[in-house]
């Protein structure tokens, strides 16, 4: 289309050179192979977002907060078990 993407590798004292520069050189690796690099980078970021939504403890976490809704208040009840 005429434009030039560009792509940031991350600020300079979280991220050194040598890392800057095997990122580059991976993105070019990439961009040889023909994959979209920011689409790449999305599709990793959900990946990882995904599986720590999907954990036990997230999971049970969720289950807990919808079993409140129908469960009465009390001592002997089944909340204050779990």
């Amino acid at each position: 289309m005429g434009k030039q993407k560009r792509m940031s590798l991350g600020t300079y004292p979280k991220v050194s050179l040598r890392e800057a520069r095997q990122v580059r050189d991976e993105a070019r690796a990439l961009l040889a192979k023909n994959i979209n690099l920011c689409v790449d980078r999305k599709q990793k970021r959900q990946a990882v977002h995904l599986a720590s939504e999907n954990t036990f403890e997230s999971v049970f976490n969720a289950w807990i907060e919808w079993h409140k809704q129908g469960i009465k208040t009390g001592k002997n009840n089944t909340h204050a078990s779990i």
